[in-house]
């Protein structure tokens, strides 16, 4: 009968065959290795939630180039990634209500956010406005008296380009500063209309219109020398509704009130400022004191 008592080693304990001893070291190394990782956080679910953080951001197209530079400067005092979606306000609308998962909205109106608002898609009392548009009326040439509006009222030009003032606010600006000068009788086969301000822009610089009203943001970022090359005029602002731009709060989130409480901060205000716009002081939840101009 063969012996099948165990191998005994000098100090009398059991030994293992040696495939079953390299199997076990081999799973101690593992072990070893999985648990450093672990430990170091370079495993999924060993890292800290809060270790990075997106913040998800709908912003206009028109604002998008302003929006990008708040990012960058918030970003520098932050531990989480600003994200923006540029699109049109009528998209983002129907994307958010689809159930996009947006945290923050920078629409190009008022109507959109009040609508969210009314469908109990933002945070309660987060519906504001963060900038107030100014508009221009520019030529496609330099003008020798330095006024556009010499050269609209003289009939010197072919096609006026302007928003349609169905779906732009800048449109509907345009259109109640001509009523409020006198000037709205101008032919239709002589206005150019674009679907929205940036398509307005680019009639003007492919000569398709001799003039043209635009936002004060696309003249700040496509001509540096706007001031004094003679082919603007900034149109005052009683001469139309304010062109309100809001925002709203689509998620209670700590990095979206950070987030939201910056675009009203003194740095936000000197960012939106400087790129064309007008920044409102707002009131909130969120502690922004108030302002009359809030619909």
């Amino acid at each position: 009968m063969p012996d099948m008592s165990p191998d005994l080693d000098r100090s009398g304990r059991g030994k293992l065959p040696s495939p079953f001893r390299l199997l076990r070291l081999v799973s101690l190394s593992v072990f070893a290795v999985f648990l450093t990782l672990l430990l170091s956080g370079k495993l999924p679910f060993g890292q800290d939630p809060s270790a990075h953080r997106v913040l998800r951001v709908a912003v206009a197209s028109n604002f998008y180039s302003t929006a990008k530079r708040l990012a960058e400067h918030f970003e520098t005092k932050s531990d989480f990634e600003i994200v923006l979606s540029p699109g049109s306000t009528g998209k983002h609308y129907a994307q958010i209500i689809s159930g996009a998962p947006f945290h923050l909205f920078l629409a190009a109106d008022e109507a959109r956010p009040r609508q969210l608002e009314g469908q109990s898609f933002g945070v309660p009392g987060t519906r504001l406005p963060y900038a107030i548009g100014r508009l221009v009326l520019v030529s496609q040439e330099p003008i020798p008296t330095g006024d556009p509006w010499q050269q609209l009222r003289n009939d010197e030009f072919r096609h006026l380009a302007i928003a349609n003032p169905k779906l732009a606010p800048y449109g509907r600006a345009a259109e109640e500063v001509l009523t409020h000068r006198k000037m709205n009788a101008i032919p239709i086969d002589r206005l150019v209309r674009g679907e929205n301000v940036a398509q307005t822009w680019h009639f003007l610089e492919s000569g398709h219109a001799d003039l043209a009203f635009v936002a004060l943001s696309q003249v700040v970022e496509e001509m540096p020398d706007w001031e004094t090359n003679g082919r603007t005029a900034v149109v005052e602002e009683d001469e139309h509704a304010p062109i309100l731009q809001e925002m709203i709060l689509l998620k209670d989130t700590p990095e979206g009130r950070a987030f939201f409480g910056f675009l009203q901060s003194e740095d936000a205000r000197a960012i939106i400022e400087e790129a064309g716009y007008r920044a409102p002081l707002r009131s909130s939840s969120l502690g922004v004191e108030p302002d009359e101009t809030r619909p």
